[in-house]
């Protein structure tokens, strides 16, 4: 025999093997990749103050109130 001589058929297992070992390495290092990059941009929000949540719901509050002033009055219209 002349030099190594391999069967064709342990040649191919041999590159399907590492093929897929290529392949599994690529996997881990993409999704580690990503799931490093999305807990990275996953900023919590800041939380509202204090002082602008009162100020919103005083206006929630006084708009409320001159609805049902407007209601109230129109109710004590006499219908035509």
């Amino acid at each position: 025999m002349r030099g190594n001589h391999y069967r064709k058929e342990d040649v191919m297992v041999r590159r399907h093997q590492r093929l897929w070992k290529s392949v599994t390495v690529a996997m881990v290092v993409v999704i580690g990749g990503l799931s490093t990059l999305s807990c990275a941009a996953n900023k919590p929000a800041d939380p509202t103050p204090q002082q602008q949540i009162k100020g919103e719901s005083d206006r929630f509050f006084d708009k409320l109130k001159q609805e049902e002033r407007e209601r109230a009055r129109a109710a004590e219209k006499p219908a035509p």
